[in-house]
């Protein structure tokens, strides 16, 4: 009869274990050489890249259209300024189309009330306050114009502080207000 040795399996597996691999000197070397070579391998590699820059930058200069180049580059540089002056350009139109005061509407209105005998010569505006200078062939056309200016709805404060006659001809002056302007803007 045979015996049954329970350790047998694992008396086995330690004979597997036994097996030598590379020695532990024999690891170190190897990588002794792997760390002695990288360095130079790096150097080497630096030198090729130097040298291929070289040669293009040479060729680049010896090139017939080299100073075409430079033009171009000074004309990326034009563009990129001409930009940039471009942006703050439709800023600046932005802001004022949004803060403007005096708009196309503005005028026209002011204009639609002027009647036939009378004409503007001057007209300034200081935020809100209208200032116009202007001939009329009349008294009358003077007040028809001060009577359309306060049935537009637009306008307030209207007043005439001075009239004068000069060869039949009448020459005045008139303050008017826009009416509920805030902020800068004019609806």
């Amino acid at each position: 009869m045979r015996d049954f040795n329970f350790f047998e399996p694992f008396q086995q597996k330690e004979k597997k274990s036994q097996v030598k691999g590379l020695p532990f000197w024999a690891i170190a070397l190897i990588l002794l050489i792997i760390a002695a070579s990288w360095p130079a391998y790096n150097f080497f590699r630096i030198y090729t890249l130097r040298s291929e820059a070289q040669t293009l930058e040479e060729r680049l200069v010896n090139d017939p259209n080299y100073h075409k180049l430079a033009e171009v580059e000074q004309k990326e540089a034009d563009l990129l300024s001409y930009q940039d002056m471009l942006a703050s350009l439709e800023l600046a139109d932005e802001t004022i189309r949004e803060s403007e005061l005096i708009d196309e509407r503005l005028f026209f209105v002011i204009s639609g009330t002027l009647p036939r005998d009378l004409a503007l010569n001057s007209m300034s505006i200081n935020g809100r306050n209208i200032q116009v200078q202007g001939i009329a062939g009349s008294k009358p056309a003077i007040a028809e114009m001060e009577f359309n200016l306060r049935n537009t709805g637009e306008f307030e404060r209207i007043f005439v502080p001075s009239i004068s006659e000069n060869n039949g001809l009448f020459n005045f002056g008139m303050t008017f207000q826009i009416r509920g302007v805030s902020n800068g803007a004019s609806d």
